[in-house]
């Protein structure tokens, strides 16, 4: 990354010690968090509150008020006008060897609207995300008498719109696609200050836009017997423009425009029916993030990553009175490798929730909990510590009087 260091000089042997320090201590800005994924942020997860709650499984839970983004043949359970969004609260301690930092913030994963359309189709359209960058972190260190400061922040990710149709095919399959279009940014900025003789201070600000290619996903859903379900779904990679600003909050330094692969993906899910008021689920997703290009002003290589979620619902009471009780386990690897590691950093979660169905059979609100870890402090030089809450409503509820079909 270039560098444009700020100072005032008092002492030319001191200022030469003092600008070799920054060259020797300044890297490129890590994007999403200290777990970098080469400046795409932190893959989001889309699966609504029911789905995280059971371990981030979603690719085999048909239901037409829920809702995953990860599979779109589950769209063909939909008959009629609905609606779904969701919002995460996060909150999160970073360990680092100098000591902890804390953040907290907001986003939302997708609002989407299905609908039933003619030839037994389902068709939807969402907005939403796929990565978020959301951090900041600042670390004091003396060397030599100085004292260095050190702040990192960045916010964005690229999100997408999309739209998907779905068709059930006889009665134990369905099929569907999307098309989503990429769209977004991100910003990483890196402060450095030395407080000493001299003063010295480098700032630099890396954004990255990305062109708006689109992306397609199938996925497949099938009742193999009864009680048990499989459903897959596959997104290929696209190559992607983007362009990288590299500057300072002064002028901008350069303008680089080049391509990157973004990665494909796919997974295999089951669920199995435990009697008539619980359900148990499990999950294997990858991201094939090895053909990925750097960014420009990022470091590091890429790995595949994978993750695996178990979880299982339970459904006290009885007709549209039923309470479903959550709970599940996620474990995924992260892709990134930070320098001198032979293998990525990893994710763990325990996962719980409960949903409130709305009347007559209109939908429901969930709610999920994500308590986890990522990294290792002894391995990574880094860790952190998290706590996610995800808000869902699905249904027609509030709009079964306005739109046509949605009663």
């Amino acid at each position: 990354m270039l560098k444009r260091e700020a100072f005032r000089v008092r002492s030319p042997g001191n200022a030469a010690v003092a600008l070799l320090l920054v060259l020797a201590l300044s890297s490129p800005a890590a994007a999403d968090s200290i777990f970098s994924v080469n400046g795409f942020g932190e893959t989001i997860i889309a699966v609504d509150a029911r789905g995280t709650a059971m371990g981030a499984a979603g690719l085999a839970n048909p239901s037409p008020w829920h809702m995953s983004l990860e599979n779109p043949a589950l769209l063909a359970h939909v008959g009629r006008f609905s609606f779904g969004a969701s919002l995460v609260p996060e909150m999160r301690r970073i360990e680092l060897d100098s000591g902890d930092e804390s953040a907290s913030f907001a986003y939302v994963p997708f609002l989407r609207f299905t609908h039933g359309l003619p030839g037994e189709l389902a068709g939807a359209a969402a907005i939403g995300m796929l990565q978020r960058v959301s951090y900041r972190t600042e670390e004091r260190r003396t060397r030599d008498g100085v004292q260095i400061i050190d702040v990192r922040s960045g916010s964005g990710g690229p999100g997408f719109v999309s739209v998907a149709l779905a068709r059930k095919i006889g009665k134990r399959t369905a099929l569907g696609a999307e098309l989503r279009v990429l769209v977004g940014t991100i910003e990483d900025e890196r402060n450095v200050r030395f407080i000493g003789e001299p003063a010295l201070e480098s700032n630099d600000i890396v954004k990255t836009s990305f062109g708006g290619e689109p992306l397609g996903r199938f996925g497949a859903y099938f009742d193999v017997a009864s009680g048990l379900g499989v459903g897959g779904t596959f997104q290929f990679s696209r190559v992607m423009d983007v362009e990288t600003t590299i500057s300072t909050r002064e002028e901008t330094l350069s303008r680089i425009e080049s391509t990157v692969t973004y990665p494909s993906m796919g997974g295999l899910g089951a669920k199995l029916d435990l009697g008539e008021n619980a359900v148990l689920t499990g999950e294997w997703f990858r991201t094939w993030w090895s053909d990925t290009g750097r960014l420009a002003g990022y470091e590091g290589e890429m790995a595949d990553a994978d993750r695996f979620s178990f979880g299982i619902e339970w459904r006290r009471g009885d007709g549209d009175r039923q309470l479903p009780l959550r709970a599940g386990y996620l474990r995924r690897e992260l892709p990134y490798l930070q320098a001198g590691n032979t293998e990525a950093a990893t994710e763990f979660a325990f996962t719980a929730g409960f949903g409130l169905p709305f009347p007559n059979e209109n939908g429901s609100f969930d709610v999920a909990i994500q308590i986890g870890k990522r990294g290792d402090l002894d391995r990574d030089g880094a860790e952190e510590r998290f706590l996610r809450f995800t808000l869902s409503a699905v249904g027609t509820e509030f709009l079964g009087h306005v739109v046509p079909g949605s009663e």
